[in-house]
């Protein structure tokens, strides 16, 4: 992204432990909502790992003031 001056629409929820300073997020000048999700098989359970991960992702978007439904 850096190299090529690009840019991405997304949540804006940016680890800056994964990232640079160059990678930013900038708020769109609008008055809308986005809902993250994730899909599994209903037939299977997530690993241990998984759960972990998605625990961890919980409380990395509850540290930006979002709220978390399941």
């Amino acid at each position: 992204m850096v190299g090529l001056n690009g840019y991405t629409i997304s949540s804006g929820i940016i680890s800056s432990e994964l990232n640079d300073e160059k990678i930013v997020a900038i708020p769109l000048e609008i008055d809308d909502s986005m809902i993250l999700g994730y899909l599994k098989n209903k037939k299977i359970d997530l690993s241990k790992i998984a759960k972990d991960y998605l625990e961890l992702l919980k409380q990395h978007i509850r540290n930006y003031g979002f709220e978390i439904y399941e």
